[in-house]
């Protein structure tokens, strides 16, 4: 319900606050007091009409008109203002007024207001409804209860219903088209089931070609192995020498012992001849009769001693002359240990070989089988080839380049 409303320099009014009472109000004046331009007032708010500059006062100022309005127990107000620079809406109490509206209300100021063209008649109009056409009057009562939604929303509908049907024919021949082509493809469900098969060959070949890879390695490393057993071989024609080597070198080692326990006796001797010197010494100071039966009872007691001694000492030449055979003999004792390390490698290298053996006699059953499945894979490769058109069907151009060697 409107309340009242208030105008500054619109048209004829300076400053004017006009209000209105519950119900029918009746506005009475003399001829151009300004009557019509409350109506006036009240449709450039409402409607946002006229547009222009004749609604402001010819004496300037900012030209402004204001409507206060009750919605549920609640006044708000709505002005329009017009300046030289400015044109705009505002609800008062929102801080931020409504600029860009063109020649229509904004959605929230027409929320407030709740008006349309047809709740204003103006002064020089005919009688309500009475002088009007027919047409002129549905059409009143069609804006009344906006009734022209209905229409725009069933003449949408039509235009939708139109199009669908349009698309639906469309989308029936598209349809019909693609299913054409689509017999084009028959073949590649065999097609598919042959390329599987190929894949999974593929795979098997790349993993022999890595077992063959290792394998090729493993021969390389097996012609070196090769060559190391050949001189390990050339080693061994040696073994007969190096066993006596080894024999001869356990017999010095005995004879080395002995040569000690020789060198502890001629030790010994040597303390007894020096005993004996000093016995000699003290048998010339005794008794000249004591001396010589005293020395003769030594000499029968030394006698067999000396006989002894004698034959070691004859054992003792004999020993260094032997000593200095086996000195010759241990020049080459280092020799002997080198060819003691190289039977033990050659152990160790007969090891190696056999097991590169039985990997040689692998790799001949590998090249076998390789051999039956590249058969196998030129089979697929022709079945494959054969199941392929003359024409690709997805580029339109010669499938020449599936029949070559590379798939």
């Amino acid at each position: 319900m409107l309340n009242s409303i208030r105008l500054i320099n619109f048209r004829s009014w300076k400053d004017s606050l006009i209000e209105f009472h519950p119900g029918v109000n009746v506005i009475t004046g003399e001829n151009d007091s300004g009557k019509t331009n409350i109506l006036r007032g009240i449709n450039w708010v409402a409607n946002n009409r006229p547009t222009g500059e004749d609604l402001r006062s010819y004496w300037g100022g900012d030209t402004i008109s204001q409507l206060a309005v009750n919605n549920k127990d609640t006044t708000q107000t709505v002005e329009r203002f017009r300046s030289d620079s400015e044109n705009l809406y505002r609800i008062v109490g929102q801080k931020e007024p409504f600029k860009s509206f063109k020649q229509g209300v904004p959605e929230a100021v027409a929320k407030v207001l709740n008006f349309s063209p047809t709740n204003i008649q103006f002064q020089l109009e005919g009688p309500f409804l009475l002088g009007q056409s027919p047409p002129d009057v549905a059409k009143h009562y069609n804006d009344a209860v906006n009734l022209e939604i209905i229409d725009r929303s069933i003449s949408n509908i039509a235009k939708m219903l139109r199009d669908e049907k349009g698309n639906r024919t469309k989308l029936k021949a598209d349809q019909e088209s693609q299913i054409e082509k689509l017999k084009a493809f028959d073949w590649l469900p065999e097609a598919e089931e042959q390329l599987v098969k190929l894949e999974k060959m593929q795979v098997v070949i790349r993993r022999l070609e890595l077992e063959y890879a290792s394998l090729s390695g493993m021969a390389t490393d097996l012609k070196t192995r090769s060559e190391e057993y050949d001189k390990l071989n050339e080693v061994a024609k040696h073994e007969k020498a190096t066993n006596a080597l080894l024999k001869l070198n356990e017999q010095i080692d005995i004879e080395v012992d002995e040569h000690n326990e020789l060198e502890s006796l001629i030790d010994k001797l040597q303390s007894l001849k020096e005993q004996s010197e000093k016995f000699e010494e003290m048998l010339q100071q005794k008794k000249f009769a004591d001396k010589l039966i005293h020395q003769a009872k030594q000499i029968d007691a030394k006698r067999g001693e000396f006989l002894e001694l004698e034959g070691l000492g004859k054992g003792l030449v004999a020993l260094e002359h032997r000593i200095s055979k086996y000195a010759t003999v241990l020049k080459f004792e280092s020799k002997a240990n080198s060819l003691s390390e190289l039977d033990k490698q050659i152990d160790a290298k007969t090891g190696e070989y056999n097991d590169l053996f039985d990997l040689v006699k692998q790799q001949g059953k590998l090249n076998e089988n390789l051999e039956v499945i590249n058969k196998q894979r030129a089979g697929f490769e022709a079945e494959f080839k054969k199941s392929l058109p003359e024409m690709c069907p997805i580029f339109d151009v010669p499938c020449e380049y599936l029949k070559g060697e590379r798939l």
